[in-house]
């Protein structure tokens, strides 16, 4: 039996998509700035929904990506940052916790988010289903000059998508330890 709620999907939108969100954290150095305020990398969209607004480096799951994988693909392909992931301590972790690193020895899922855009006529346009991934080991390739990295404390400032004040607030929160 169907749901209650009737949902047609357009062109745009014939499947619900996995997109994954790279949430990577620094501290600020005494050179930089306030010592020990915590900084977010961020990216402008680029495609539909919500161009031009701030949000995290990532993009869609493909198949038989893992998580960790779309996310090390996406921040390279986005900034230029490449994320460490060695599958010798993963395992290690996995092993002792579940694979769910609290001190950040490897990637680690810590937040998902609905993304559901509706046309105006009431047809759905996007649905992604968005897990974050929080990052605090990477490599920055020379050919970056500059990345926007942000005070987590001065999200008023930007125009984000939706959810990604809470979610880089709530990164900073859980693995401040671990920064």
């Amino acid at each position: 039996m169907g749901s209650p709620l009737t949902h047609h999907a357009s062109p745009l939108c014939a499947d619900a998509q996995v997109g994954i969100g790279v949430v990577a954290l620094r501290k600020v150095t005494s050179s930089e700035g306030s010592s020990g305020e915590t900084e977010v990398l961020l990216v402008r969209r680029a495609k539909a929904p919500e161009v031009g607004k701030w949000t995290f480096p990532g993009g869609s799951l493909e198949v038989g990506e893992t998580m960790v994988e779309c996310a090390v693909r996406e921040a390279y392909e986005e900034t230029g940052l490449n994320l460490r992931n060695d599958p010798e301590t993963a395992g290690a972790v996995e092993e002792r916790e579940g694979g769910l690193s609290s001190g950040l020895e490897v990637p680690t899922p810590f937040a998902a988010a609905d993304v559901i855009v509706y046309e105006d006529s009431g047809r759905l346009a996007f649905h992604y289903a968005i897990v974050e991934i929080m990052f605090d080991r990477w490599q920055l390739f020379q050919w970056i000059l500059v990345l926007p990295w942000y005070l987590v404390v001065m999200w008023m400032e930007l125009n984000l998508t939706k959810n990604s004040a809470k979610i880089a607030e709530e990164a900073a929160w859980r693995f401040a330890a671990a920064l």
